[in-house]
């Protein structure tokens, strides 16, 4: 009896023995897997954004690229055509005929003198004299891309290209300005695709929609759409600095450069 007795709390012993063994041994692997998992998925967080910011970065280059193309084109017109200082209509107008009817996607061009009055390639006049992006032209006398405006031929949101016309003494002689619609700007950036739903869409440095997949809101404030708190931070942060990224809880969102006019 004795025997057998001490043989079942040998038995007991190894049991409890083994049982602490294995706790010892799942306990490291559990950590070790808990450590894995989320190290794993941030690498994975940390990856996709920065595969995002990749996304964003390489269509403000294209974006870059393609207004820097227009104002070139501008300039070269410009130095091709010496006639362009005399400002005459007459012997200007059918050459900004030409490239208008060869640019499809410029809404129209304009030929406008150093005080701001002007016309457009129908010989109708217009004046832009308060413009801000003609007053910042004549203090720099270098090209401009405006912020998004309503125009006040049409009605229409345009963001005009202007590129100014110089005289031998390097004085603002007038300028040739080119408006492009949120139609043009919304081609070059429905092709940005993030993951499965996510997509790309640029606001200005006021908050301002330049284009939206929803054109109802092309021109006005992006903080009026944004009805929760945190993606109202998020878009506060967006606004204050120039790239980067910004998580919130209803998505992810790309910073990166947002006034088009302050690259030129």
């Amino acid at each position: 009896m004795k025997a057998s007795g001490w043989g079942f709390k040998s038995v007991s012993i190894r049991i409890k023995l083994l049982v602490v063994l294995l706790v010892l041994s799942i306990l490291p692997l559990i950590v070790s897997t808990v450590f894995f998992s989320g190290y794993l998925r941030y690498i994975s967080q940390s990856d996709n954004q920065q595969i995002q910011q990749d996304v964003a970065q390489l269509n403000i280059f294209r974006l870059d690229e393609w207004l820097q193309l227009k104002i070139s084109s501008m300039e070269e017109l410009i130095n091709l055509h010496p006639e362009f200082k005399t400002g005459d209509p007459k012997v200007l107008l059918p050459i900004l005929k030409m490239i208008d009817d060869s640019d499809r996607q410029i809404e129209g061009f304009n030929l406008i003198k150093a005080n701001g009055e002007g016309v457009d390639v129908n010989n109708v006049a217009i004046n832009i004299a308060d413009r801000d992006y003609f007053k910042k032209m004549q203090q720099t006398k270098k090209p401009v891309v405006s912020d998004m405006l309503v125009s006040k031929k049409t009605g229409k949101y345009v963001l005009p290209i202007a590129v100014p016309i110089l005289d031998n003494s390097g004085n603002l002689a007038g300028l040739v300005s080119a408006t492009v619609s949120p139609d043009t700007l919304t081609k070059l950036t429905e092709s940005i695709k993030v993951a499965q739903t996510g997509f790309g869409y640029i606001i200005s440095g006021n908050g301002e929609y330049y284009t939206y997949p929803d054109k109802e809101r092309i021109g006005k404030k992006a903080a009026d759409f944004e009805k929760n708190p945190s993606a109202r931070d998020a878009l506060k942060t967006i606004l204050e600095n120039p790239n980067g990224t910004v998580t919130y809880t209803d998505g992810f969102r790309l910073l990166s450069p947002i006034s088009l006019s302050s690259r030129f």
